[in-house]
Order: structure tokens, then C-alpha cells, then sequence
């Protein structure tokens, strides 16, 4: 995986998603064929789209198309992080957290949860205060893996590979810069495979 200072370079990040399997060809489209496609695909079916067509520049399309990814990305780590939970929760109880997270895990979502509280905000569930990268590590862990999220996607290569391609992109959007076609297209269609195999159960 490349650094963070490097997937937020477009050109790196491009060249990241072709060694990851993306066919170029899937984007060499105006905005609008390549949205319109992704519409009558079902891969796209919000209704938020409607400031992207070929009237903006190149610019305010990646802006738009920004805007877009932060609210879908907020909406899948919602439903994952709502997921482990109660996954979790209904197999090992409500002390979960101390019995299958890493220590030093546990430890930085509770220092963060401690700053949060300290700024002045609700301090909210403690998962709440997690890394995108550590719903992929609960998940893949050996026993969690076997006794929870097994059932639920099947093979681990899977869900390993669909945070994987999610990350850049959530980089991305976090850093607020502009997203591309390329970035929207691998969010839409691994965030429908991560939150298919969990509404499936």
C-alpha cells in the first residue's frame, strides 16, 4: 500500500487501482456517459448526483464528485461500525472490546474518545473512535474471523481486498481533494460488496 502523502497524488493512486485489477477503460468517459452508465448499471442509484454533468470544469467535477464520496463513506463506516458491534456483541458479549481488540487499539480509540470529551463533544461509543483500518484487522483476526465474520463474507481475501481498494479513497475524501472517477467508481462498487454480505445477515 502506498503512503498517504503519495495515494494523495491522482496519478499514484491511478497507477495503485490498476495494479489492484481496475480496467481503465471503465472511466475513459465524459462525466456525464460515466455517470449516466453508472446509474443504469445500479451501481449508483442516489439521487445526489445532480450537480455532476459536462457544464463544470474538470476541477468542480472532482469537488462534486468529493462531496458525493464523504457522505457515502460516512454512511458505510456507519453500517460497519454498527455491524461489528452488534456481531461482536451477540457473540462474545457486551465486554467484547477487551477480550477481541489489541490492546493498544483499545487504548487509542480510548485516548481519542478522552480528547474528544475534553474539546467539548459527546463522547459516544468507543468504536466510534476507530481507524478505518481497524474494522479490517476485528475482522480478519483468527478467532474473530472463524467464530463471526466467516459466515457473513464468505473469504477473508475478499473483505481484505475491498478495504484495501476503499482506502485511498477515504484518504481522499479526508484530506479534501478532489476525486475521480477512478475513486468514486472503487467506492461504489466495494462499499455495495461489504454492505451486501452484511444486510445478507
Amino acid at each position: 500500500m502506498p503512503s498517504t502523502s503519495e495515494l494523495l497524488d491522482p496519478l499514484r493512486r491511478f497507477s495503485f487501482y490498476i495494479e489492484q485489477g481496475l480496467d481503465p477503460n471503465l472511466t475513459t468517459f465524459t462525466s456525464e456517459a460515466f455517470d449516466e452508465g453508472l446509474r443504469v448499471s445500479g451501481l449508483w442509484d442516489t439521487a445526489a448526483d445532480e450537480d455532476l454533468d459536462d457544464e463544470v470544469d474538470s476541477d468542480d467535477d472532482e469537488v462534486a464528485r468529493a462531496e458525493i464520496a464523504f457522505s457515502m463513506l460516512r454512511h458505510l463506516e456507519v453500517e460497519v461500525r454498527r455491524f461489528i458491534q452488534g456481531a461482536m456483541e451477540a457473540h462474545f458479549g457486551e465486554k467484547w472490546m477487551k477480550q477481541q481488540v489489541p490492546s493498544e487499539m483499545l487504548k487509542a480509540w480510548k485516548e481519542k474518545r478522552e480528547r474528544a470529551i475534553q474539546a467539548g463533544q459527546e463522547p459516544g461509543p468507543l468504536l466510534d473512535f476507530a481507524d478505518f483500518s481497524d474494522y479490517k484487522s476485528i475482522i480478519e483476526r483468527g478467532d474473530n474471523w472463524e467464530k463471526v465474520f466467516k459466515a457473513v463474507f464468505g473469504r477473508k481475501g475478499d473483505v481484505q481486498e475491498s478495504f484495501l481498494r476503499l482506502q485511498p479513497v477515504r484518504i481522499t475524501t479526508m484530506h479534501s481533494r478532489g476525486v475521480t472517477k477512478e475513486d468514486q467508481l472503487l467506492l461504489l462498487v466495494e462499499s455495495r460488496r461489504v454492505l451486501g454480505a452484511i444486510r445478507r445477515n
